[in-house]
């Protein structure tokens, strides 16, 4: 059985559309060795990925994922069993959602689908692509900062429990 991941997460200020471009030309090498195939979209905030293949490989890889530095805040939506490949024909794609219209997105995620038929708009992954592509409820998103710059604040005052065995 193939094993199908999705995350999203939140880019880093610092990091680069350049550096993304790089990264998902070495991710296709890596992965085509691999035997992943995914599609990775971006909308200039956040990333949105789906990565398939064998089980051991896909965890390999979504373990490098959530240890890269590039992006924080990284929620794995779905870990699942599929029969076969929703996206056998490409390595990894990107889509940067900036650069083109919801629906011709959309209509792009389902033509590189390696049949027609396992992507139907019922499919559980094509509907977390239509929800990030349409990003309906992006206004509701609660971020919270990057781990890096937290803050913490000691309390001015111990408080100390009043019990008869304290004094």
């Amino acid at each position: 059985m193939l094993t199908t991941i999705i995350y999203r997460s939140h880019i880093c200020d610092n990091v680069s559309f350049k550096s993304i471009e790089a990264m998902v030309a070495r991710a296709n090498e890596r992965n085509g060795q691999a035997d992943v195939t995914g599609i990775l979209l971006f909308n200039g905030t956040h990333f949105f990925q789906l990565i398939e293949g064998p089980e051991e490989k896909v965890q390999d890889i979504y373990q490098h994922i959530c240890q890269d530095p590039r992006h924080y805040n990284l929620v794995e939506l779905l870990c699942d069993y599929a029969p076969s490949r929703r996206f056998g024909k490409v390595g990894m794609e990107l889509f940067d959602l900036r650069e083109h219209d919801r629906e011709e997105v959309l209509q792009a995620v389902m033509d590189r689908g390696t049949s027609k038929y396992q992507l139907t708009y019922d499919d559980r992954a094509l509907q977390f692509f239509r929800t990030f592509v349409e990003a309906t409820e992006k206004a509701n998103y609660f971020e919270i900062p990057s781990a890096d710059s937290w803050v913490f604040i000691p309390d001015k005052e111990t408080f100390y429990p009043v019990t008869p065995d304290y004094r």
